[in-house]
């Protein structure tokens, strides 16, 4: 058949002519487009096979039977030998299998279920134990290190479990945890208390004053009288110028003298005034003035004050103060001693190293006050650090339970990965030996081979709860195994499982024939009408591929003289034409090895409504690559062209808005800009929604087509996308 002529019919308004056709033609249309009513115009061809929603309601909705499908089967041999043998391995198999895996038709848990419960217990363990993080901070300000994990038990184990082999985490030895604890409460009290204030830094008060009282001269200077005094020789000789000194004190107006009560002559006295001249008294009064400067009290006082600072706790500082107080009181006593005996040498201490001693601890307070005043000004900063090294504190806290928790798990991952791979040799042997089963089992009966190779499928493509058994000589029938019985579940399987059964039935009809009287014809036209549907779109992988190895495969095409596939599924498009282009190039390659042209084998088609409300079929380029979205936007640009069907035109624009905004640029911009749209747009693209079945119907002329693109662009000039609109537009 070269060209196919479609009468006016169902959506088809005119009629029109599909051209060019090869051996193997492929169409593409959305839903409602018209590809069904192509499918049945084909149904009228002689020796045809149509894969479509008639087939399905003929077949499998209105029986509780499906014929049987007699195909040609081959001389039984030695069939029955092998089945028993390979049914025996199975038995085994399936035995060695239930110990692993399980069974819950037997109540038999499997190793790999006793290790999952293994997992479990030991994950409460840790969970359990890691919970006492949350228990042991319930009332202190630390509970802001674990923000959204006091609640959820789960999250907190998996994160600190996770964090415990994170190349960030810092290993704390255990001979420091305590002292870490200690700190992390003191953080905390600063940095999650929003009530903490700056603390000024200690200031020692200068010792200036004292230190040049100390180093003065005068304590190491002897204080005598005139050396020229006739009295000079004898008070040196006798070393009893203090004595003298003092002893004028005691002399009184009648000139006695004080020690042995005797009348001194003028003569002494007048010698005796002189020997102690002014240079003499002035350095007596020198020291006097600096006993009365060397007055520590008020300082020291200051001093002792800072012992009351809280980061003078755990510090040296009152033993400093101490020293340094010792140091003062027997330098005073010193001065005291050179005052009485002034003419005698002597050192005081120097107040300079141990005021030094005690200015380093005052530094190391006040490295605490800053660090402190730091967890304020960057409060975020430091409860960030604080975070963390709770986190470290914790996880090696802890350590010993994780790393238990870990390895314990590993062995079981470890021995898991053993029993898997056991189960997936032991699952291959069974699939081999089912294989071996169902290839033996068609040379018994005339349609078990149609049987066998339906279920065959649906092992092969992981379907294994429901089959296809034998109903007397022509008929089968659907069912599951339930308490032992057959029970027909075709009405209680999902849309994607009627699809794999049908379909794969309907590949064996194509083999084949219902009616055992007749003879299997292999020159048969093939049609295949969206195999896959809204509801049954997570099987397209399964479908694409029964296609391509049942339909093809280039030793495939021999079997049926045309193949027509129409899909509305892209996926399933695409990986069609990938397999007729990969078929086309080792044909051309063996053309070109002959010399000869190469040869083309499939054409591509495009199924859609024009703007007189009519289907039409198009050819198209078949290296043209479109996505879901491209075709939205094309549907949009032929409406504007008056080239297309506007009751498509809300829906196309619905889906456009929904897939860019919803997964690309996010849908608080879309929603916010729809408020100051006109009403009549939104309302048809909402109740195009195939959500919204009330309002799916409508009047077609309510459509203003240039109207509603005015607000389509509008949508993308408001939210800042407008160049998205004019690339597509183009």
């Amino acid at each position: 058949m070269r060209t196919l002529t479609i009468p006016i019919k169902a959506s088809f308004k005119k009629e029109i002519k599909i051209p060019a056709l090869e051996q193997i033609n492929l169409f593409f249309g959305y839903n409602g487009s018209g590809k069904t009513t192509i499918s049945r115009v084909l149904n009228d061809e002689e020796n045809t096979c149509v894969y479509n929603e008639d087939f399905i309601e003929e077949n499998f909705r209105n029986d509780d039977k499906q014929k049987g499908i007699f195909t040609i089967g081959k001389d039984v041999g030695d069939a029955k030998e092998i089945i028993a043998t390979a049914t025996s391995r199975l038995k085994g198999y399936q035995a060695e299998l239930d110990i692993l895996q399980g069974n819950k038709e037997k109540e038999i848990i499997g190793k790999i279920g006793e290790n999952i419960t293994l997992k479990e217990t030991r994950w409460k363990e840790i969970s359990s134990t890691l919970w006492n993080i949350k228990k042991n901070t319930d009332n202190l300000l630390l509970n802001n290190c674990i923000p959204g994990l006091r609640n959820n038990r789960e999250k907190l184990a998996t994160d600190f479990v996770s964090y415990f082999n994170n190349d960030r985490r810092v290993v704390v030895p255990k001979e420091t945890l305590s002292s870490l604890w200690n700190n992390l409460l003191n953080r905390s009290n600063v940095v999650y208390n929003g009530k903490s204030e700056k603390k000024e830094p200690l200031r020692l008060p200068s010792i200036k004053l004292l230190s040049d009282i100390v180093n003065n001269d005068i304590w190491g200077k002897k204080i005598i009288g005139n050396k020229d005094n006739p009295l000079y020789q004898v008070i040196e000789q006798l070393h009893n110028s203090d004595w003298v000194s003092q002893g004028r004190n005691f002399l009184n107006k009648r000139d006695i003298c004080p020690f042995c009560q005797q009348p001194l002559k003028q003569q002494f006295l007048d010698d005796l005034k002189a020997y102690f001249n002014e240079s003499y008294e002035n350095d007596k009064k020198s020291l006097n003035e600096l006993k009365k400067g060397y007055s520590y009290e008020e300082s020291l006082t200051l001093i002792k004050d800072f012992l009351n600072e809280e980061f003078a706790i755990n510090t040296q500082l009152e033993l400093k103060i101490a020293e340094f107080e010792r140091l003062l009181k027997m330098n005073r006593d010193l001065i005291d001693i050179k005052i009485s005996k002034s003419s005698e040498s002597l050192e005081l201490n120097p107040l300079t190293e141990k005021f030094r001693d005690l200015g380093r601890e005052v530094g190391t307070i006040n490295k605490k006050i800053a660090s402190y005043n730091k967890q304020i000004t960057e409060r975020k900063n430091e409860q960030k650090k604080l975070n963390k090294d709770f986190w470290d504190y914790y996880t090696s806290y802890y350590s010993n339970d994780i790393n238990t928790y870990l390895l314990q798990i590993k062995l079981l991952e470890q021995n898991s990965v053993k029993i898997n791979k056991k189960i997936d040799e032991l699952k291959e042997s069974i699939k081999n030996e089912t294989i071996i089963i169902t290839e033996n089992q068609s040379k018994l009966t005339n349609i078990q081979t149609s049987i066998d190779s339906i279920n065959g499928s649906l092992i092969r493509n992981g379907f294994t709860n429901f089959k296809l058994i034998k109903i007397g000589d022509d008929s089968c029938r659907i069912v599951r195994i339930e308490d032992g019985k057959n029970v027909n579940v075709y009405k209680f399987l999902s849309e994607g499982e009627k699809t794999i059964i049908s379909f794969l039935y309907f590949v064996e009809l194509c083999k084949g024939t219902t009616d055992k009287n007749k003879d299997i014809n292999s020159d048969k036209i093939i049609v295949i009408d969206d195999p896959i549907s809204s509801l049954s779109h997570n099987i397209v992988f399964e479908v694409a591929q029964i296609i391509r190895t049942e339909f093809l495969e280039q030793r495939k095409l021999k079997t049926y003289s045309q193949l027509f596939i129409l899909t509305h599924n892209l996926y399933l498009y695409y990986e069609v034409r990938g397999s007729l282009d990969n078929i086309e190039g080792k044909i051309a390659k063996k053309n070109e090895a002959g010399g000869n042209k190469a040869q083309v084998i499939y054409n591509t088609y495009k199924v859609k409504i024009n703007s007189e409300n009519s289907s039409v079929v198009v050819p198209t380029d078949r290296a043209e690559v479109l996505t879901d979205y491209d075709v939205y936007w094309s549907i949009v640009k032929d409406c504007k062209k008056g080239n297309g069907y506007k009751a498509q035109l809300p829906n196309a624009m619905r889906n456009i808005l929904e897939y860019y905004f919803g997964f690309i640029q996010g849908e608080d911009n879309l929603n916010n800009v729809l408020n100051n749209i006109d009403r009549t747009f939104v309302r048809f693209i909402q109740r195009n929604s195939h959500s919204d079945k009330q309002n799916f119907t409508f009047n077609v002329e309510e459509i203003n087509v240039e109207k509603f693109l005015l607000c389509f662009e509008k949508i993308f000039k408001d939210t800042g996308q407008h160049n998205h609109f004019k690339i597509k537009m183009k």
